[in-house]
């Protein structure tokens, strides 16, 4: 299973991107709690869909699974019945011994090309997310598994192991560093010192990082949020 980066591997970027290993950073210590704050932004944009199969049942417990939100349920195994594996070699039996059906053939051929044409979603469910229970009721034939297209629920930012999402994270979380560095530099003028403090250049351009992100992030997000 692939994971993610650490707090200390963003914490760690940051450091280096502000400070080259070279000077001292005067928000060292809180560098730790400006990522927090950033992947907090972040997650609600984040929907990458994942599947999990699981046994079929009437009420599914999905606690410990970390899940979001559910975007569809598909078929999994399906159990001979009406319409089933069990009626299409019927009728495919039938039509090699015979040059007509009867009326029960039929039947059993409109249920089994009906199964077969039907869409894999078919499946009503409610997700109680707030006690992680998966609701289902599925028609004839009853699946023995369903799998299900979700949405993780982000905790950390350790739960981010899609590439792209990291790499914005340490965007978010560089260009909100640089916000409330330019602030804490621009509130000291050095008059009498042989260099001058970049606060107001930080400032700047971590308005506009954060500008180009949120833009970027809001502009998208209805194609990137999921229908539940």
């Amino acid at each position: 299973m692939a994971k993610g980066l650490s707090l200390n591997d963003y914490v760690r970027y940051v450091e280096l991107q502000l400070s080259g290993d070279v000077v001292d950073v005067e928000i060292d210590d809180r560098i730790p709690d400006i990522v927090d704050m950033a992947f907090h932004e972040l997650r609600q944009y984040i929907t990458d869909t994942e599947t999990i199969t699981l046994p079929y049942s009437q009420v599914i417990d999905l606690e410990g699974m970390k899940i979001g939100s559910i975007s569809y349920i598909m078929r999994g195994q399906t159990t001979s019945g009406p319409g089933g594996f069990q009626d299409v070699m019927y009728i495919y039996s039938r039509a090699n011994a015979l040059s007509s059906y009867t009326l029960t053939d039929y039947a059993r051929g409109l249920m089994a090309n009906q199964n077969k044409s039907a869409l894999a979603t078919d499946l009503d469910f409610h997700h109680d997310k707030r006690h992680e229970k998966l609701y289902l009721y599925a028609q004839q034939s009853i699946p023995t598994t369903v799998t299900l297209a979700y949405t993780p629920e982000y905790e950390s930012v350790e739960d981010i192991i899609n590439e792209f999402w990291q790499n914005m994270l340490k965007r978010l979380s560089l260009a909100m560093a640089k916000e409330i560095l330019g602030r804490v530099r621009g509130k000291y003028q050095l008059n009498s010192a042989t260099y001058n403090l970049d606060g107001d250049k930080l400032l700047q351009e971590a308005q506009a990082e954060l500008s180009e992100i949120r833009t970027y992030l809001n502009d998208n997000k209805d194609l990137l949020l999921p229908i539940d």
